[in-house]
């Protein structure tokens, strides 16, 4: 039966009335990572009342009903990532920006079949989906934005300086220091301990500029945190697909750039990474 061990999910708003989940998952068959290409199927659930509130294609399925038709995604080595609600993509629907707003208690369920005999399984648990912060891709920059609104409170450009916009940036356990780059904090900074040294890695690189698969091996894990920084992406046809995500192989973090696209289209990727070196 398949399993899920990893679960991280980022709101990004496509526009007035709709928005999209980044999602990316970790699924394992009979207790190994699977790789290949998986039948996924998504749903957003009450909570409260076990209410099916959206549907990955749209069916009017019920609990504990998987919706009818799947979202087709590739898989590797167990990693797997999608934009929930991106409408372009075959057998996904839209979702109102208004379901966030509107369900207090929203969940997100995943049915995986790995097209290999073995039938449709819920992944379990249900992820919870809190409303706040919500991460908010801009053309230049990573940013964080107020609870509620589409103002900025943090942003990230890409020449690595760092913005707290508005209110407090309050470390209350744990030590922060700043190796190179910039810091602007427009607000108090409070801090609660002691502060311990990192070093802030130059960025890691994976592209691709055809269909496949590019993976850079980055920092131990013991030793460092790393997190994605940037996802470049260009000339992709209408059914083209690219993305990025920071994973952990071996106990080493590393960065993967997938594209899946139609060979007579000539779509790019570049993804960019950085690291927290602990300790230097």
């Amino acid at each position: 039966m398949p399993t899920t061990a990893l679960l991280i999910l980022s709101l990004i708003p496509l526009s007035a009335a709709a928005a999209a989940l980044h999602h990316q998952g970790v699924v394992a068959v009979k207790g190994e990572r699977f790789t290949g290409t998986g039948a996924f199927r998504f749903a957003l659930i009450d909570g409260s009342t076990g209410v099916y509130r959206w549907t990955s294609d749209g069916s009017a399925v019920s609990d504990p009903d998987a919706p009818t038709d799947p979202v087709s995604l590739t898989v590797i080595n167990g990693v797997y990532n999608v934009l929930l609600g991106e409408a372009t993509l075959a057998n996904m629907t839209a979702i109102p920006d208004s379901l966030f707003a509107e369900t207090a208690d929203l969940r997100l369920r995943v049915w995986f079949d790995d097209n290999a005999g073995n039938g449709t399984h819920a992944l379990t648990p249900d992820l919870a989906i809190t409303p706040a912060p919500f991460a908010n891709v801009a053309a230049n920059a990573q940013r964080l934005v107020v609870p509620g609104t589409a103002d900025t409170a943090v942003a990230a450009a890409d020449n690595g300086t760092v913005t707290v916009a508005s209110g407090d940036l309050t470390v209350t356990s744990g030590d922060v220091t700043v190796a190179a780059g910039n810091v602007t904090i427009q607000g108090d900074l409070g801090v609660t301990g002691t502060f311990l040294n990192f070093a802030i890695s130059l960025p890691y690189t994976a592209q691709r500029s055809a269909s496949g698969a590019a993976n850079t091996n980055m920092s131990l894990v013991a030793d460092s945190f790393c997190a994605l920084t940037l996802q470049d992406v260009a000339g992709l046809g209408a059914d083209d697909s690219a993305n990025c995500w920071v994973h952990v192989v071996g106990g080493r973090w590393v960065l993967t750039a997938t594209l899946d696209e139609d060979f007579t289209d000539s779509g790019a990727v570049v993804c960019q990474a950085a690291c927290f070196i602990f300790g230097e």
